[in-house]
């Protein structure tokens, strides 16, 4: 849904947007990246990211790497 969302990541991540569109700023980047359904990041352990949504849908899948 619409919003802004922080996560913490303890193990690595990989997220694969398959719905929609989102903006992702990765811990300790001040790069904002647009990803849409089809793509997929991420995220180192230990760390975390913020997602935001300006249009719903947006849906992705998280799988751990570790």
């Amino acid at each position: 849904f619409p919003g802004s969302y922080h996560f913490g990541t303890a193990a690595a991540e990989r997220m694969e947007i398959t719905v929609g569109t989102c903006r992702v700023e990765l811990y300790g980047s001040e790069e904002v990246t647009e990803y849409t359904a089809g793509q997929a990041f991420e995220v180192p352990a230990q760390s975390g990211f913020t997602i935001s949504v300006s249009e719903a849908p947006c849906q992705y899948v998280c799988s751990f790497l570790d």
